[in-house]
This record gives C-alpha cells, structure tokens and sequence, in this order.
C-alpha cells in the first residue's frame, strides 16, 4: 500500500511540473533591445528583426497628438515628419523590406500565405494578421498575439483636404502604422482591421502624409 502511495504522490509531482512548465511563456516570444523615448517600451525579436512591441507614446511636439479619450497604452499619432524627427538613434521607421521581411517569417513559420502586389506599390498578405493582433481590443477577427508584436486597433488621425477638418477614426476596429521607401524619401503606411485578417502595406499619397498614425520603430 506504501508503495502505491508513493507512487501516487511522485504521478501528482509530474503532473503539477508539467501544469507548470505549460505557463511559460510562448517560446516564440523572446524580448530584445530596450527601446528608450521618454521612458523604456517592450520591444520584441520576431525573426532576425527587433521590433518595438508597444506603439510610440511620446510628445514629439508638432506633429504629435493624443486622442480625445486617450487610451492607455494605445499610444498617440505622428505625421511621418514628427516620426522620422523623434526617432532615436539606431532605429528606424521600418521601411517595406522591413514588413515585408516580418510577413515572409511569420508566412514562413505557419505554412504559408499568399501574396499578392497590386497598383501603386500596394501589397496584400492574405492571413498572417491573426498572429499580429491581440486578442480583446478588436470588435472581431481577433489575433493570438503568437509572436509578442501586440497590434491593437488605435486608429488613426486623419484631415480632411477640403475642409481641413479633423476626424479621430478606427477605435477598436483599425491599426495603422507608418512605414517608408527603402530609401527613406517616400512615405508607406501599414494597414489590417476587423474585417479580415489581411495585412496591407500602402504607398501613402502625398495629401495624407500629415494624417496621424501611429509608429512602432525598428532596430538598425
């Protein structure tokens, strides 16, 4: 009977280490450089890449704003000027290769997803969203975060030409974040929301390089 006893306790031991070694973290999750603006952000290696894993929440001055109803940890919006004028040394606004580059891993590591290029620059991956979202800000097609790069829905700030008009748009259902040219001249911005689980990287057109978008830097 004493050894059944023994038994049971050491079968309840392993079962307990295993419940435990089951609540660690994603191991396709891993930090990398701290990123230092103001204060210290979480930043994230998906890859070969270091991306920051929270969006810019620092006051850049002109070209910078923060939300009516500020939500915390949401970040505020940058024209691409205020972005490029903030940025820190060794980072860097990512440019196309650099999104591109993150798709072709996270395409990679699941299988594969298509791709398609369009007019203008404009490129669709069909899928890999889902592994970028989090899981409770957006109203639907919500993600898994698999990879720590936490993409919420902040919206964005964007003027209206003719008017001159300013709308705050996008709240829980829209994530864009600025992007630029490879060599730095030309302004990109990056796109996915709840309708699907696309991820879109657009030429932004000229009118709209002073809208508000968010920003997450990369390392050199």
């Amino acid at each position: 009977m004493k050894t059944l006893e023994k038994t049971i306790i050491i079968l309840i031991a392993l079962s307990c280490l295993c419940g435990l070694c089951g609540k660690e973290e994603d191991p396709e999750i891993t930090t990398c450089t701290p990123f230092y603006l103001g204060r210290e952000y979480k930043t994230v290696q998906i890859g070969d890449q270091c991306w920051m894993a929270e969006n810019l929440d620092f006051n850049a001055g002109a070209g910078c704003w923060e939300a009516p109803d500020p939500i915390e940890g949401w970040g505020r919006y940058y024209t691409w000027e205020a972005a490029k004028r903030v940025c820190p040394d060794g980072w860097h606004i990512p440019t196309k290769a650099d999104w591109e580059q993150m798709m072709q891993y996270i395409s990679d590591q699941n299988g594969g997803y298509e791709r398609k290029d369009f007019e203008l620059g404009a490129i669709v991956w069909y899928g890999p969203a889902v592994h970028l979202k989090t899981n409770e800000e957006w109203i639907a097609n919500k993600g898994t975060n698999d990879y720590g790069f936490a993409a919420i829905p902040a919206g964005y700030r964007r003027v209206e030409p003719s008017t001159g008009d300013v709308e705050y748009a996008g709240y829980n259902h829209t994530g864009m974040w600025w992007s630029s040219s490879n060599d730095g001249t030309s302004a990109r911005h990056c796109f996915i929301d709840h309708a699907s689980q696309e991820f879109r990287n657009y030429a932004t057109a000229s009118h709209l390089v002073n809208n508000g978008m968010t920003i997450r830097y990369i390392k050199d």
